[in-house]
């Protein structure tokens, strides 16, 4: 599914995943550092290996050609593990570099994150950041005082079975001393105590996870990866740039299919992020529309082609209409464009009219009016739309049309359309042992009798 025309295409299994309470966001440091070229300084934080550049200056430090080689390796941690040991204090340092101009950060993707989740469903987002941003986006969003928006820090961490709300898998900046930043510190959390190690493994087992943020050589990926061997019964997702060169693509995907994580591809022209942005936003605000506001959209978008949409509007169509019996019987009562007919058929809407598959819902009702209504305007258009089906349409059709057309005295179609039409459901017809539709033929009679086809009539 496409949520905006940056045609990120979220699988229909991790939309289901979000609206069945059984995802977990896992929130990187690339949902909080530099979202495009320009973005003004001080409005974000650095990744991970730039952090160490930083810590390195506030030290009056300059790496060593084995240290630079570790920083672009993915290794920071072994860094500023060694200059931990060396008697620097590398957890302080980078918690005021992460709390700098604090009130002054750009938020709105971590605000889209949070709005991921409707109210009243339990929410559930991990992050391996220190920063707070997520907590300033939770009381932008005016919900810090909501019970299931909880926050956790490590490494005093909840069941993973029954966590709800924030939970900062490595620590927060609040509490330095706390946080993962070292080798060292990896190595108790994820070996030695095993705390996070045991509390990301059960999460991966028990839901389905969504990567934001991560890119294949960040430290936390690489511990995070130990906990996700052995989960493979539970979907993961990562949403992550798309490389330039196709054959760049093909690596980059194995090595995320190797930790046992699907990628999902988004444009990235430019270092620009924010296509991935906009499309989390509009996921959340799709989630968060009523239904009388879904029904007002799928309204203006019946009045048009399908053909003529932009594809992240059709996608949302598809996504309503499944989701709601009551959208679709509304929507096939709007004022119908009918180039949704070969939608709603590849969609499997019209199955049991035109399939006899499955059983009568609400819906059925009001397409067969539609069906009905477009027959009767063009009789021979949609005599041959529908022959492919002949066999297998429903009575209900039948009835309806003859229903509509004994009701409705605007409705005038040459007595020769309506023998073709009776031809074309001769086969229906015979095999409707009810002849419920016979209560509506009147008008039908008296049609061909005025136009002298007595034996039709007959």
């Amino acid at each position: 599914m496409r949520f905006t025309d940056d045609n990120v295409d979220i699988p229909d299994s991790l939309v289901g995943s979000l609206s069945s309470n059984s995802l977990v966001v896992f929130v990187g440091a690339g949902v909080s550092s530099r979202a495009y070229p320009n973005q003004k300084k001080n409005t974000y934080y650095p990744l991970f290996k730039d952090l160490v550049w930083q810590i390195a200056y506030k030290l009056g430090k300059t790496l060593s050609s084995e240290e630079t080689r570790y920083r672009d390796q993915g290794f920071a941690d072994r860094i500023l593990g060694k200059w931990q040991h060396e008697g620097s204090d590398v957890h302080t340092i980078a918690a005021e570099i992460l709390q700098e101009n604090e009130n002054e950060q750009r938020t709105s993707f971590h605000r889209a994150i949070i709005r991921l989740f409707p109210r009243g469903s339990d929410p559930k987002i991990v992050t391996t950041n220190f920063d707070n941003l997520l907590c300033h986006a939770l009381q932008a969003e005016g919900l810090s005082g909501d019970a299931k928006w909880k926050t956790y820090e490590a490494p005093s961490l909840p069941p993973a079975n029954r966590f709800t709300g924030i939970c900062y898998l490595h620590g927060r900046v609040t509490n330095p001393q706390e946080m993962v930043l070292t080798d060292k510190d990896i190595g108790q959390a994820y070996m030695d105590e095993g705390w996070a190690l045991r509390f990301a493994h059960n999460l991966f087992k028990e839901f389905q996870v969504l990567f934001l943020g991560y890119r294949l050589e960040d430290p936390p990926l690489r511990y995070l990866s130990l906990a996700l061997e052995g989960s493979k019964d539970q979907d993961h997702w990562s949403l992550i740039p798309k490389p330039r060169m196709d054959s760049d693509t093909d690596i980059v995907e194995g090595e995320w299919r190797r930790r046992g994580v699907i990628p999902i591809w988004f444009q990235a022209i430019g270092k620009d992020f924010r296509g991935l942005e906009r499309t989390i936003d509009n996921w959340s605000k799709d989630n968060r529309r009523g239904y009388l506001h879904r029904r007002n959209l799928l309204y203006e978008l019946a009045r048009s082609n399908p053909s003529q949409l932009p594809p992240h509007n059709l996608d949302r169509a598809k996504y309503f209409l499944s989701q709601s019996p009551e959208l679709l019987r509304d929507f096939a009562g709007s004022d119908l464009d009918d180039g949704w007919f070969e939608q709603l058929v590849e969609w499997e809407h019209l199955d049991f009219l035109l399939k006899g598959a499955g059983d009568y819902k609400e819906a059925d009702g009001n397409l067969a009016q539609r069906l009905s209504q477009w027959l009767l305007d063009r009789p021979e258009e949609w005599m041959v739309k529908l022959i492919q089906y002949r066999e297998t349409i429903d009575p209900t059709l039948v009835e309806i049309l003859f229903r509509k057309f004994e009701k409705n005295d605007e409705i005038q179609i040459d007595v020769n359309d309506l023998r073709k039409l009776l031809e074309f459901f001769r086969v229906v017809i015979a095999r409707d042992h009810t002849k419920i539709y016979a209560l509506w033929m009147e008008k039908v009679f008296l049609k061909l009798i005025e136009g002298g086809f007595f034996t039709d009539a007959i």
